[in-house]
């Protein structure tokens, strides 16, 4: 079970662009059957409620909000609110609250126009009070499984998370659709595309200038490309291509070495002998015989 004070203390920073969210986790997380009652009251974050179970009511402003299970409401920072719970039936809600600032520091992929929508959704925020028909509980709950459990990577999908929750609740408040750019991928992450099913046609004689044509580009540049991408180059790339396919042909004895040559685009079988011995230090039998070793 996590410690309150231990969940109090954590630091957890989410960045979404130029946007970086400071999450606060609190005691009512892993303290949920102390009595609720607080007086009218606010605070410089946001908060997120999640009812779990219990009555109760919300005092915002002049308005008075009855609370119940499966329900989540969202209070804006500085927004002055008073909870009461029904003593017959005693609330149980988990709490988190965040704040966000503005960085200079952004992911140069991550799109300014979503930046602007998220924070303009933000900024809208006062009160909102909605069913959880999206089962955002079981998200905050995985939350604490991730602090319970402490399985690598945890930080991150905590981070994973907390976006979700997020961005459930600002499409709920704000489901009108925004049409911008989507990042698109640069020319050599479409290139390396071209260049890898360019190889998957290894059995036949492939050549650079062919790759070239097919890029737009001179082979001298294909080679600096290929160089940047796979720390290679065009001709040890395709024999490396066909070395690997060859060592899983070589496992099935009912091969022939000059049929599995062949398949991997060598017309003369000492020419695929000679690549095989040099790729791997055994001859085509000898790796072969290693591989059944191994597997008797």
């Amino acid at each position: 079970m996590l410690d309150s004070e231990v969940l109090e203390n954590l630091d957890i920073k989410i960045r979404i662009g130029t946007l970086l969210f400071d999450v606060f986790l609190d005691s009512s997380l892993v303290k949920t059957d102390k009595i609720i009652y607080a007086q009218k009251h606010n605070h410089s974050s946001y908060e997120i409620h999640f009812i779990v179970a219990g009555k109760g009511k919300l005092m915002i402003g002049n308005k008075e909000v009855d609370l119940f299970p499966n329900n989540v409401f969202i209070i804006g920072p500085e927004i002055y609110h008073s909870i009461w719970q029904d003593d017959q039936n005693p609330l149980l809600k988990y709490n988190i609250r965040f704040t966000y600032s503005t960085t200079r520091d952004s992911d140069s992929f991550f799109p300014e126009n979503e930046v602007s929508w998220i924070k303009e959704a933000l900024s809208d925020i006062r009160f909102v009070y909605l069913s959880d028909t999206q089962n955002i509980i079981s998200l905050l709950q995985n939350i604490l499984s991730e602090l319970d459990n402490k399985e690598i990577g945890y930080y991150a999908k905590i981070q994973s998370l907390f976006i979700q929750i997020l961005m459930y609740l600002l499409r709920a408040t704000n489901n009108h659709k925004k049409i911008y750019i989507f990042p698109q991928k640069s020319r050599d992450d479409q290139r390396s595309v071209l260049i890898e099913t360019f190889f998957d046609d290894y059995r036949n004689d492939l050549r650079i200038d062919q790759l070239a044509d097919l890029l737009n580009l001179s082979s001298k540049q294909v080679n600096r490309i290929i160089k940047k991408l796979y720390n290679t180059t065009f001709k040890q790339k395709l024999i490396d291509m066909r070395m690997e396919v060859a060592k899983d042909l070589l496992r099935d004895n009912a091969l022939t070495i000059e049929s599995v040559a062949e398949e991997v685009g060598y017309a003369s079988q000492n020419n695929f002998y000679v690549a095989f011995k040099q790729h791997t230090g055994l001859s085509p039998s000898e790796y072969r015989e290693k591989v059944c070793d191994k597997r008797k």
